[in-house]
């Protein structure tokens, strides 16, 4: 069996923790979730944003990082995944 390695990668990341910090996000507009807690963080839903992305858009969390790949794809991460598998190489 062939193994393999990832090959390192650098992001851009912006750190996302309410409307204005990134200008991909928008406030999350769906009513359902204003009275209810995120399944993923516990914060309340009218906090959260929604990144439009392709195939589907996503939930940004208060406290997720925005990170764009390099190939100019752009999804949330979690701050914790961010830490545990990237190094900040500059500011």
């Amino acid at each position: 069996m062939a193994k393999f390695r990832k090959r390192p990668e650098i992001l851009e990341a912006t750190l996302w923790s309410k409307k204005g910090d990134h200008p991909d996000v928008i406030m999350h507009p769906e009513p359902t979730l204003l009275g209810k807690s995120c399944l993923h963080c516990g914060k309340p839903g009218k906090k959260h944003g929604l990144l439009k992305t392709e195939p589907q858009d996503q939930i940004v969390c208060p406290g997720d990082f925005i990170v764009t790949n390099m190939l100019g794809k752009k999804y949330p991460l979690k701050a914790r995944v961010l830490e545990i598998c990237y190094e900040k190489i500059e500011d």
